[in-house]
């Protein structure tokens, strides 16, 4: 993970002991729509 990505996955969390797994649900989201797409480019490729 590059440092500007940590940041602007994690940036907003604040630094807990009891606070280790944290995502940003719509980041996440958008982050696994785009994989999904490139993906199916993919799959179109190899074929």
């Amino acid at each position: 993970m590059t440092k500007e990505d940590e940041e602007a996955h994690l940036g907003h969390f604040y630094d807990s002991p009891r606070h280790r797994m944290q995502v940003d649900f719509n980041a996440y989201c958008k982050d696994l729509l785009k994989e999904i797409e490139r993906g199916a480019k993919r799959a179109k490729v190899s074929a």
